[in-house]
């Protein structure tokens, strides 16, 4: 694990740019996946500098993930890399490790629903790509929840010219585009640029375009 945080030590391999511009393609693969996994709702919250993207769909399978990932790249860390995401024909839930190790902290919860009344949530922390444990936390939950929520900030000793947060508008334009691609589908931006203030907290909601 160590060795692969090593790896990814430069965004700009990746994203195209270690910059606001790096951070929005990052943003982009989380988001993206939401859509695609959701059966029907996908929410996106910004807390300041930080963003939680939820869906209700496919939980994410971080493991798995994490060992694609490895399969992928066995790469000199004496040399410089010269790929970007697009380059490989990594699955969805892999490109968001790649965004868990350009980020200074990533909280997955994945809630799989049993059938029943309950679901089990599993939740894990990570810290700069890092497992913050040996093991996903599991508990039994009293609803009927199924999907992925990631929440994460992105490390700002890697992404250069880090002075403001990724523009609001960014979000506005991408989740009116992804109510039109899934008209089945409603997309939900909350915001909350004042984390001390609740009162700043705006909702916005898009569906069919």
């Amino acid at each position: 694990m160590k060795k692969m945080r090593g790896i990814f030590k430069d965004p700009r391999g990746f994203f195209d740019s270690a910059d606001i511009d790096g951070m929005k393609v990052a943003t982009n693969i989380v988001v993206e996946r939401a859509a695609k996994a959701a059966k029907s709702q996908v929410t996106v919250t910004i807390t300041g500098d930080m963003i939680m993207v939820s869906d209700d769909g496919k939980m994410l399978d971080i493991e798995r993930a994490e060992n694609d990932l490895s399969d992928h790249f066995h790469c000199d860390l004496n040399k410089p890399l010269d790929i970007s995401v697009k380059d490989f024909g990594l699955s969805e839930d892999t490109r968001v490790t790649l965004v868990n190790y350009c980020s200074e902290f990533m909280n997955v919860r994945t809630f799989e629903y049993n059938g029943t009344s309950n679901s089990i949530e599993y939740s894990m922390r990570f810290e700069r790509g890092l497992p913050a444990s040996n093991a996903p936390n599991a508990r039994l939950i009293s609803d009927r929840k199924r999907g992925t929520s990631i929440h994460w900030r992105f490390d700002n000793s890697l992404f250069y010219n880090y002075t403001h947060e990724i523009p609001v508008s960014y979000f506005k334009d991408k989740l009116e585009e992804l109510s039109s691609r899934y008209p089945q589908k409603r997309f939900a931006l909350c915001i909350q640029p004042d984390i001390a203030d609740p009162s700043t907290f705006e909702c916005y909601e898009y569906k069919k375009g």
